[in-house]
């Protein structure tokens, strides 16, 4: 049996995936196997791709053909529809062709919000999901709903702001890229190269100033330096002279005063 694309949504649905996400996910699942169950393909690194979803065998028991299995398998990998990424016919954008809804849109969320294009893709806009999951379809219904209208909201009040902030970080990054390529233009040609050439020149004596200055600074400083080791030295050297001379003078006062004792021993020796 192959699967139609109404046929793949409601089997999305009926196995607890988001009503939100269905056409995208039977889109998928048409790009990837043509709505064919058993649908195989070997990959040149050596893993397979299997069911309607193409589940690579990486992921163990969810690589099955069974439809419901592989579905379920589609749902979980996918974050029930919110992360298409693993699929390469939605990141190549194959998938939009087989989008059939008359509410189906090609665009990003964000496109849908603000009105213009984005480089950032499928972005999530911050919505109300706290009741995806939710036992039966009543649950995904109510979240959808008002997921919408928190969306709606958020483009009413923010919308117009940040269209304005788009298109006029637009306007810079453009005359940005506008001014940098011209100065590169300019800067190649003769006349860019005579004026630089110029600005050389004219900048060339100040510069040859500057290091004079500096070497002279320089000089300077080193001759000081060269002086203030010389101080040092002669004082130490002052210092070592007066430490000798009080040593000659205090050991000339010791022998004087052994003298002094020895004459004085040999008179009383003498008297007696």
């Amino acid at each position: 049996m192959t699967y139609s694309y109404e046929q793949l949504k409601q089997l999305w649905i009926t196995n607890g995936g988001s009503p939100s996400s269905a056409s995208i996910a039977a889109a998928v699942a048409m790009a990837e196997s043509s709505g064919n169950p058993t649908a195989t393909n070997h990959n040149s690194d050596g893993s397979t791709d299997r069911g309607l979803w193409q589940i690579n065998s990486i992921h163990g028991n969810l690589s099955t053909t069974d439809p419901t299995a592989n579905v379920r398998a589609a749902i979980k990998i996918s974050s029930n529809g919110k992360n298409w990424k693993p699929w390469v016919t939605f990141t190549t954008g194959k998938y939009r062709q087989f989008l059939n809804d008359s509410n189906d849109s090609p665009t990003s969320n964000a496109e849908q919000v603000f009105g213009l294009p984005t480089p950032f893709g499928d972005v999530e806009i911050p919505g109300f999901k706290a009741l995806e999951g939710v036992p039966g379809l009543l649950g995904d219904q109510l979240s959808s709903g008002i997921e919408q209208g928190m969306v709606a909201v958020f483009n009413a009040v923010f919308g117009p702001i940040i269209r304005e902030i788009w298109w006029g970080l637009q306007v810079i990054l453009g005359a940005s890229a506008i001014g940098l390529g011209g100065y590169l233009i300019f800067s190649q040609s003769s006349i860019g190269k005579n004026v630089q050439s110029s600005v050389m020149t004219a900048v060339a004596p100040e510069a040859k100033l500057i290091d004079t200055v500096r070497t002279k600074r320089k000089a300077t400083k080193a001759v000081a330096v060269k002086a203030q080791a010389s101080e040092a030295k002669k004082h130490a050297t002052a210092v070592k002279r007066t430490e000798k001379r009080n040593e000659t003078v205090r050991r000339r006062a010791e022998v004087k005063d052994v003298n002094t004792r020895m004459r004085a021993n040999r008179k009383e020796s003498a008297h007696a």
